[in-house]
């Protein structure tokens, strides 16, 4: 009973969308191509710029909600490309967590 559970019913739930924990990650997006750049006068008042311009973009939208709210903008900068490194390894675990997966669900029944 315990190896049925362990290696056919756990999987199962582990695909299962409404069992999966949320946090933050799917709620956040990732913005490239901003200035490396601002002059001092403008640096201060970026994320509140940016943050304005996204709620902006929420309420536009088709179906959007007029009350949308970004409660927060936070500049990253990847310097020594460390942050890339970072999601590189994150993306190759998420290839291999994918690859488990498939290779425990031939044995589904």
């Amino acid at each position: 009973a315990l190896a049925w559970f362990g290696l056919q019913r756990l999987p199962a739930m582990a695909r299962n969308p409404d069992l999966r924990a949320l946090s933050t990650a799917v709620y956040a997006v990732q913005v490239d191509g901003l200035p490396k750049r601002l002059a001092d006068d403008r640096a201060q008042d970026y994320e509140l710029e940016l943050a304005r311009h996204f709620e902006a973009v929420l309420q536009s939208m088709r179906g959007g909600d007029p009350h949308s709210l970004v409660c927060e903008a936070a500049l990253v900068r990847d310097f020594g490309r460390g942050l890339a490194a970072a999601a590189e390894r994150h993306e190759a675990e998420a290839a291999l967590l994918k690859l488990a997966e498939s290779a425990t669900s031939r044995w589904d029944v």
